[in-house]
């Protein structure tokens, strides 16, 4: 009997410390339904923790500072009339344009100053990835890539939370169109 305690005991240990692999893909579904495998794409994993604090702050200075910039339409507007009207309004347009980048979901996300990866993996020639995960810790990944098309660069950035099983050794996550981000506002984001 204490030897079958032993050995369920040596298990629970064990299994306690096995992580879970998790295996995905990072794709785009194109408006022709065509599935673009996104290779060499770096996904990024953060503790899911310590990424909500940082977007809760990061939300909070959204609303502080970036609520009253000029709309995308404004924008587009802004640069028409800096090109009509020359240098002041080029250099308004350039500082609206600066400030437009800074508050983007993009450079929240890619901004060492707020987040900091636990671990960082590429994908693939297939845009396939594979990384371990605590069996008890919840993360979030992140990542972002660029492709050419024929009218011009498209870029994304997708976000997908993770919290493992207790009961598995492995799962699947994938990045596609239903998790890309990069038009959404970073008060809009929620996990």
């Amino acid at each position: 009997m204490k030897r079958i305690m032993l050995v369920v005991i040596v298990v629970l240990i064990a299994f306690y410390f096995v992580p879970v692999t998790v295996t995905g893909s990072v794709y785009v579904v194109t408006n022709g339904m065509a599935t673009v495998p996104m290779p060499l794409t770096k996904v990024k994993v953060f503790d899911a923790d310590e990424f909500n604090k940082a977007l809760e702050f990061k939300k909070l200075d959204y609303i502080t500072n970036c609520s009253q910039l000029p709309s995308p339409n404004e924008m587009t507007q802004l640069e028409l009339t800096a090109i009509q009207d020359g240098p002041a309004a080029i250099n308004q347009f350039l500082e609206y344009r600066k400030q437009t980048e800074a508050c983007s979901t993009a450079s929240f996300l890619s901004s060492a100053e707020y987040l900091t990866p636990i671990e960082t993996v590429v994908t693939d020639k297939d845009g396939k990835f594979e990384l371990n995960v605590n069996r008890f810790g919840k993360v979030v990944l992140v990542a972002d890539g660029k492709r050419l098309v024929a009218s011009g660069e498209e870029t994304y950035t997708w976000l997908g939370r993770f919290a493992p099983s207790l009961a598995s050794f492995s799962a699947k996550l994938d990045l596609t169109n239903n998790n890309e981000i990069s038009s959404t506002t970073i008060v809009d984001i929620e996990l």
